[in-house]
């Protein structure tokens, strides 16, 4: 085990790399970091939540997905754990996880001004456009397309 200022260093260069897309390097950084920490350190989750995320923005959604899900699940108090995978799930196109993580993330900070942000972006789906027809019928799906169509028309 290394010193507790090594690692805190070694975390924030990790993120450092991350944020600036140097996505191996952070990998392997926080892949260390992993090895070094005890898993029952109270940011063991949160570091395999960033590995994670890194492994998403390298293009392995399967892996990197797995890895937050896993930290997510273990997870108790860390409302950025929640982000990173809500983040993760986004980046791979699954909205359903994104907003599931959001919602337990919001258990453990309701206030959480990143997860607000993130909920936000992704948005509110309308009601379909033919109510008693199921979302997934194929009127209701080309008449969503339409109406989205329109609305985007509209703004420009």
């Amino acid at each position: 085990m290394t010193d507790l200022n090594d690692q805190d260093a070694l975390f924030d260069q990790a993120l450092t790399l991350l944020n600036a897309c140097h996505y191996g390097d952070a990998l392997a950084m926080f892949m260390r970091l992993q090895r070094q920490v005890s898993k029952s350190a109270p940011n063991y989750n949160l570091i395999r939540s960033y590995y994670g995320m890194t492994l998403v923005c390298l293009g392995s959604c399967d892996d990197g997905l797995s890895v937050c899900r896993d930290a997510a699940d273990r997870e108790l108090n860390d409302p950025q754990v929640f982000v990173n995978l809500a983040r993760s799930a986004q980046r791979c196109g699954d909205r359903r996880l994104a907003l599931e993580a959001i919602s337990l993330g919001k258990v453990v900070d309701p206030n959480n001004s990143a997860m607000q942000r993130l909920r936000y972006a992704l948005g509110v789906r309308r009601k379909p456009v033919v109510s008693f027809l199921s979302r997934n019928n194929v009127i209701n799906v080309l008449l969503g397309k339409m109406r989205q169509r329109h609305v985007v028309q509209a703004r420009m």
